[in-house]
């Protein structure tokens, strides 16, 4: 190879070397953008309805406003007292969840460095029952209202890959819990037991509603000694 070639063949490495930088550069910048998008649509700190969206009554408008906005948790939760056995009473269903059919139930118990051990456990369509074990940190010490919690452990809790759990609202002797999320896609109703009264249930789904939530996802939840099918909150206390 004389001494042209070789510059010609450096020359050709060095542009192709360049074309190959700005499609990275290019694909980074896109998903930036995506990304941040999509952080302005579903956090609107103005609570503001997007362009799209159809105004279709007072009503209406002020659902929509809040779905725009996070959900207040709780302004203070004794997590002592919060600790201990919950049955899930009502939930949005979740693709993780499609294996339980029933008895659905969270234990909760403290640990030392502001841990949480978490045991879920629920009954199969076979009989046989499931038992998963995960961790969840406390992320805000002051109301003691948001954690973060995984089920992923490699050598030590990977909390990269956790959820995050909020404390929407909690009855003052710690019996009905409501739990949620950021984005409105998690939901659950937890009881210290298997069933609620009449008007708890009624409480709870206006709670749900005045933070946004369509009440017609969350579907109650089978336990053995509680109801017996799933059906929407929004229609089961009408």
């Amino acid at each position: 190879m004389n001494e042209s070639q070789s510059r010609q063949n450096s020359q050709n490495l060095v542009q192709k070397k360049s074309k190959m930088a700005a499609w990275v550069a290019a694909a980074f910048l896109c998903v930036s953008v995506m990304n941040s998008a999509l952080s302005v649509e579903q956090y609107n700190p103005n609570g503001q309805a997007s362009e799209d969206t159809n105004e279709v009554g007072d009503t209406d408008s002020v659902e929509s406003n809040l779905s725009h906005t996070v959900p207040e948790v709780a302004p203070f939760v004794d997590i002592n007292r919060y600790m201990g056995k919950w049955y899930e009473v009502a939930s949005i269903p979740q693709s993780f969840q499609k294996k339980c059919v029933k008895d659905t139930t969270a234990e909760y118990e403290l640990l030392p460095k502001s841990r949480v051990k978490v045991v879920n456990i629920c009954t199969k369509s076979n009989g046989d029952f499931d038992r998963v074990v995960g961790r969840a940190k406390i992320a805000d010490k002051t109301t003691f209202a948001k954690l973060k919690v995984t089920f992923v452990k490699l050598i030590f809790w990977i909390y990269q890959f956790g959820g995050k759990y909020w404390i929407l609202d909690v009855d003052q002797d710690y019996s009905v819990a409501l739990v949620g999320d950021p984005t409105r896609n998690y939901a659950w109703i937890l009881s210290r037991k298997p069933s609620l009264s009449r008007q708890e249930w009624i409480d709870a789904e206006q709670k749900f509603r005045s933070q946004g939530y369509d009440t017609c996802k969350i579907l109650t939840s089978v336990q053995t000694d509680g109801l017996q099918e799933r059906q929407s909150l929004c229609k089961f206390v009408q």
